[in-house]
């Protein structure tokens, strides 16, 4: 059987920069209001606006010129096992043996696969925020984001069914 490789998708990518402008376009809008228009002043409503206006000025432009381009492998499904680089915990994961796998959802826009022994992947984590949040907020859950992978629901539960006897439960 061989590797099935899914890409990042420059349509998906744009679509979600354009969402991360509104808010920032929000976020100016809702600062000028509270700096300029506003009776009273909220300390929090300054901080938040202006957070929101940072926020999706600086991930719109994160998003629109630098980050992964479309071409490059986002998720490769194999016989050795899964490999996602969409999240900060599955790039430090690396490769998910499929021995290592006990059960695989797919949520929506996302892939949560459940391992036997969370503590390897731990081991491989380098970055102590990336390993703490594994271990303790996602319980050992490794999550894999398809938002800005080109796929059908299709092509994705085919490359997972053709490996889906392999997962020891």
């Amino acid at each position: 059987m061989n590797t099935i490789n899914f890409k990042y998708s420059e349509k998906k990518r744009g679509s979600m920069a354009m969402k991360f402008l509104l808010i920032g376009i929000a976020g100016i809008a809702a600062t000028y209001y509270i700096w300029f228009l506003a009776d009273r002043e909220f300390l929090m409503g300054k901080v938040a606006s202006i957070f929101l206006a940072l926020l999706g000025i600086g991930s719109f432009i994160y998003m629109k010129f630098t980050g992964n381009k479309s071409g490059v492998t986002a998720l490769s499904i194999g016989p050795e096992g899964i490999k996602g680089d969409t999240t900060p915990i599955s790039k430090a994961g690396g490769l998910i043996e499929w021995t290592d796998i006990t059960n695989v959802h797919f949520l929506g826009n996302q892939l949560d696969i459940e391992v036997h022994n969370p503590q390897k992947f731990a081991d491989r984590m380098s970055n102590f925020f990336v390993r703490d949040t594994y271990l303790k907020s996602m319980k050992g859950v490794i999550r894999i984001s398809l938002s800005e992978i080109e796929y059908t629901e299709k092509e994705l539960a085919d490359a997972l069914s053709k490996y889906a006897q392999n997962i020891n439960s």
